[in-house]
Parts: C-alpha cells; sequence; structure tokens
C-alpha cells in the first residue's frame, strides 16, 4: 500500500474533503450506513491511500472533462488507461480557470483544496458516482469550506452518474445533473468550528504524530 508523500502530509490531512470523512466517522457508521466506523478506520482513511478503480475512473473522467473544449465532450476517449463513453446529450460548461489549488488558516489551523474550476463567483466541482444522492451533497461540507477559503459566493457540484466495468476498464457516464449552492450567514463560522473539532481530533488520534514520524524516518 503506497503513502502519502511525506513532505505533503498536511496538505493531505487537512484537505476540505477530509472535513466530510471526519463527519462520517463522528456518525459511527460508514458509506454503507451499517458498518461500524471506528477510530481505528479513521487513522487508517486518513493515513494510508491506496486508488481503488473507481477513484481511478473517476479521476480519468475528470480528465476528459477538464480537457473539453466548450463543454463539448466526446462519444468516447482513452484516458489513464481507462475507456471513457458518454451516452449523454449534454453539456457541461466550465471557467476557463481549471484546477486551482486553495488554502486559509484559522487560528493556525491550515485547509488546502483544489478546485476543478472557479471564476469570479462560482467554483465547480466535478463529482461521479453510481447513484446520484442530492441530499449527501447538500449536507457535505467541501462546498462550504471551498467557498470559505476562495471568498465565492456560489458553488456548483457537476454530478456525473457513471457505470463501472473493471475488468474491462471501462466507465460510461449515463446521466449528468448540476446542483448550485451558495454561501449563507453563519457559513465560514461553520467551517471554523468543524475545522477547529477536526484538528483537536487529528492531535488527539495521533496522526499528525504518525504523518510527522514518517516524514522524519
Amino acid at each position: 500500500m503506497s503513502q502519502w508523500p511525506q513532505a505533503d502530509w498536511r496538505r493531505q490531512i487537512y484537505r476540505a474533503s477530509r472535513l466530510d470523512e471526519f463527519l462520517l466517522y463522528l456518525s459511527g457508521t460508514q458509506y454503507d450506513g451499517e458498518t461500524e466506523y471506528t477510530a481505528e478506520d479513521f487513522v487508517k482513511r486518513l493515513t494510508s491511500f491506496e486508488e481503488s478503480p473507481k477513484m481511478a475512473a473517476g479521476t480519468a473522467v475528470h480528465a476528459v472533462i477538464e480537457h473539453s473544449l466548450l463543454g463539448e465532450l466526446p462519444e468516447s476517449v482513452t484516458q489513464n488507461g481507462w475507456h471513457v463513453y458518454f451516452e449523454l446529450d449534454a453539456e457541461i460548461s466550465l471557467p476557463p480557470a481549471r484546477e486551482i489549488p486553495l488554502f486559509r488558516e484559522h487560528n493556525g489551523i491550515p485547509l488546502f483544496g483544489r478546485v476543478d474550476a472557479i471564476d469570479a463567483h462560482t467554483i465547480h466541482d466535478i463529482k461521479t458516482t453510481a447513484a446520484i444522492d442530492v441530499e449527501r451533497y447538500l449536507d457535505s461540507y467541501q462546498w462550504r469550506a471551498y467557498l470559505w477559503m476562495s471568498g465565492r459566493s456560489s458553488f456548483v457540484y457537476d454530478i456525473l452518474k457513471v457505470k463501472l466495468d473493471e475488468e474491462r476498464r471501462e466507465v460510461t457516464v449515463q446521466e449528468y445533473t448540476p446542483l448550485k449552492v451558495s454561501a449563507y450567514p453563519d457559513m465560514a463560522r461553520d467551517v471554523e468550528m468543524l475545522l477547529e473539532d477536526y484538528h483537536a481530533c487529528i492531535r488527539a488520534l495521533g496522526i499528525d504524530d504518525i504523518m510527522a514520524g514518517r516524514k522524519a524516518a
């Protein structure tokens, strides 16, 4: 199992998407809603990384869309070793500024992110999923954190329903649903409070020591 690059461990531990993982851990159950989410699971999830086929396929779809011109998608293309098929009649228009890093600190606690696309007012984030669950994205803190870090006022999830064939290394995009959310008055404090709790948990579980120790080794 490969590990996060030593020099970048804070960028990986303090990513905006980790806040949603933290909330899942606090709920006590994993994504299936049945399996217990233990502290050991949480530490392992944050301190090690192994790219699953689902993640690799999602990365390939991301790359195709991010390099598309004027939102026009090909019927099929090979990307990152995956055969990507678009079986939908839709255009996904993204701002020209893409793959932009974000960073902000709160009380000395860092938070990092990387947006798929951004303009003066809006952030876009591409998501691939086997089933579109709008409520899950609405409840997410990733969009709140990205708006907090960037100072933008609106956020669009470009959600793609995909079908995966791991053996053939094929991923088929079947449906596109854009979901727009906006900043709200108490959003900054909500993000800051969760970030404080997350940081306290990282220290209590010794995750910072684990990662710092790897860097020193």
